[in-house]
């Protein structure tokens, strides 16, 4: 199979890194893959990728005097690159000219690509996949009714004419049935974004004088991270001496202190992060219905660690973890939080329990995703 791939992100970000695994996997078992995106964020040079820069030259003064008017007064229903849209459009555009491709695939954040896919899809009829990493609209959506009138219809149309849509959990698809009013399930399947291929690696723990936690990533607008700081200070004024560890830099917003909480920046090492601690922690958003399936719990599974969730019991994170036995839930109550870390300090899991989630990474895992897609876009090879 012949892949045109439009991606905004490739290789850099979560999504980029997401969509690399992807292309790698399409390109091991025999189909060729052409990568169209802004900048390429491998090191690889086996690859077909296409650059289109968003912007030219990224340090103009007209240009960031453009985008600061675009973010500041449009961000609700700007927040992507018209720029990249035109020149990934007229590079598919020559591509598709020189060559046929099987399949179009389209793949969001942020959502330019699709834009683009639904322009090749209208002037060539390609064969055109929509996978969507968000919703649209978000489900933290401005509250302006033109604006979110005016996103519904454009993606409605989208949709319609995409061959095949994906999202990368059930409650997105769910809700992105609910929030458009239309019906497009008979072309549309759960497609979750991909983690590294593997088997839990058992690392042994590092002796510390406190226990150790691990928060991978920033927190954000959509996280409440108090209740698990209020959770740490509880357990230190106890006598329990708590570390947490966070990988992210401080928000400038975020008012508050704790000298057992260090924010130590981004890491480039997951794997060394990860051994150094004892317990994982995963905060999940703040939405009465959660659509997501945490990033960062997919590098939690990698090791030899209990992952404490943060969530509420309808969230697909728990969902899908509910039933192994090293990961533990509670509410994001910083009582609650206490008593579970006291549990899970009290017993920890032993090495052999963690080869339970072999079946969560294998669900996860490039080669189950791209059969699925393959699978589902009906390519028979001839």
């Amino acid at each position: 199979m012949n892949i045109l791939l439009i991606s905004y992100n490739f290789g850099s970000t979560a999504s980029g890194i997401v969509t690399y695994r992807v292309a790698k996997q399409f390109i091991a078992i025999g189909h060729q893959v052409s990568i169209v995106t802004s900048v390429n964020g491998t090191i690889e040079n086996d690859l077909n990728i296409i650059e289109c820069k968003p912007l030219v030259p990224d340090n103009s003064f007209i240009i960031r005097l453009s985008r600061w008017l675009i973010r500041t007064f449009l961000k609700d229903s700007l927040e992507y690159n018209y720029l990249w849209r035109y020149r990934a459009y007229k590079k598919c555009k020559s591509l598709i000219k020189e060559c046929k491709y099987d399949l179009v695939y389209c793949r969001t954040t942020p959502i330019d690509s699709c834009y683009v896919g639904d322009r090749l899809k209208r002037e060539f009829d390609v064969k055109l996949l929509q996978h969507f990493a968000d919703p649209v609209p978000s489900i933290y959506s401005t509250k302006n009714c033109w604006r979110l009138s005016k996103l519904k219809r454009d993606f409605r149309d989208i949709l319609r004419r995409a061959d095949y849509i994906s999202f990368g959990t059930q409650e997105m698809l769910d809700y992105q049935l609910n929030e458009l009013n239309f019906d497009f399930s008979n072309k549309a399947f759960v497609s979750p974004d991909s983690a590294s291929s593997g088997r839990p690696v058992f690392i042994s723990r590092v002796k510390h004088d406190s226990l150790t936690l691990l928060y991978l990533g920033g927190f954000g607008d959509q996280r409440n991270p108090f209740p698990l700081f209020e959770a740490v200070r509880q357990m230190n004024d106890c006598g329990e001496r708590v570390d947490l560890l966070v990988y992210s830099n401080k928000p400038r917003t975020l008012n508050y202190s704790n000298k057992y909480i260090f924010f130590l920046g981004r890491t480039n090492d997951v794997m060394k992060a990860l051994a150094e601690c004892d317990i994982c922690i995963d905060l999940d958003i703040i939405a009465d219905n959660s659509v997501f399936i945490s990033s960062k719990i997919k590098d939690y599974l990698l090791i030899n660690r209990p992952i404490l969730l943060i969530t509420k019991d309808n969230s697909p994170t728990y969902k899908l973890c509910r039933n192994c036995r090293t990961i533990f839930s509670t509410y994001n109550c910083s009582d609650m939080i206490v008593k579970c870390l006291m549990s899970i300090n009290k017993e920890m899991p032993v090495d052999n329990e963690y080869t339970e989630r072999e079946s969560i990474l294998n669900y996860f895992s490039p080669s189950t995703i791209v059969n699925s897609i393959i699978e589902k876009t009906g390519y028979r090879h001839e």
